[in-house]
């Protein structure tokens, strides 16, 4: 005789909302969005007896998902210098416990150094040498690897700090009457790494009554017009993100400008 089917899901893991797709199919479906035991039931009809019940009990296993590596971003730093890599932001979607694996792809020639351990969330490099350091991480949520996160460390060298004294035409040697517009020119420092380097004039010393500053401190030329005879000492460095430079002194002799 021709069946009738009634299924039911009887139970399902907690927090699912898993349902059948027909109760009154032959091959009814659903989907196990939760990991657990599911449960259900059919009986059968001829249209004049109704069957026992049956069963039929399905796990759903959870599927892994992959971590992901991630590793913090270091901004460039001096030669000399132990920086830190930070692979905590390292993450795992199910919150498995992750363990980490570090290498040290390249360094600068001479360079020769070691990570601190190659196994932890932050282990620590001295940059002995200026250029580029490439590390890469892959973490592990001990069923699966991440993909590799890669970061480029830069080591810069000290940059080097030139000044001179012009009037606009020329340098300035010898006396300076006082009331001359002199400009403070920082040009022609250097950086080895060709980094953008920033600038910080200072009027260390100057006569009592001078009341003049330094026109434009932070640019590569400056302007500074000293109105009182007298020994004046300008210092300047200069900074390419990672270290300072040099410190150079200028010594500016002022005499009374002539009537």
């Amino acid at each position: 005789d021709p069946l009738v089917y009634t299924w039911k899901l009887e139970s399902v893991p907690n927090g699912s909302t898993a349902t059948l797709s027909s109760t009154s199919a032959a091959r009814p479906t659903f989907t196990a969005d939760k990991a657990g035991s599911y449960l259900a039931s059919l009986s059968v009809s001829d249209g004049t007896l109704t069957s026992n019940f049956a069963t039929v009990t399905v796990t759903a296993s959870a599927v892994n998902a992959a971590p992901t590596a991630r590793i913090d971003t270091v901004a460039p730093v001096a030669v000399g210098k132990t920086i830190t890599l930070d692979g905590s932001a390292s993450a795992d979607p199910d919150r498995d416990p992750l363990s980490y694996k570090w290498v040290l792809i390249s360094q600068p020639t001479g360079a020769g150094q070691a990570l601190s351990s190659t196994t932890v969330a932050k282990p620590t490099l001295l940059v002995s040498e200026p250029g580029n350091y490439v590390a890469s991480l892959v973490v592990n949520d001990s069923t699966a690897n991440s993909d590799y996160a890669f970061i480029t460390l830069t080591a810069l060298a000290a940059p080097l700090a030139k000044a001179q004294l012009t009037d606009g035409t020329g340098p300035i040697t010898g006396d300076i009457p006082s009331g001359t517009a002199l400009i403070l020119d920082a040009s022609q420092s250097t950086d080895p790494a060709k980094a953008a380097l920033s600038y910080k004039w200072r009027l260390t010393i100057a006569p009592a009554a001078n009341t003049v500053a330094i026109a434009t401190d932070t640019a590569a030329k400056a302007s500074f017009a000293p109105t009182e005879p007298g020994d004046s000492v300008i210092t300047l460095v200069v900074s390419n993100v990672a270290t300072d430079s040099n410190l150079v002194t200028l010594l500016l002799k002022v005499v009374a400008a002539e009537p």
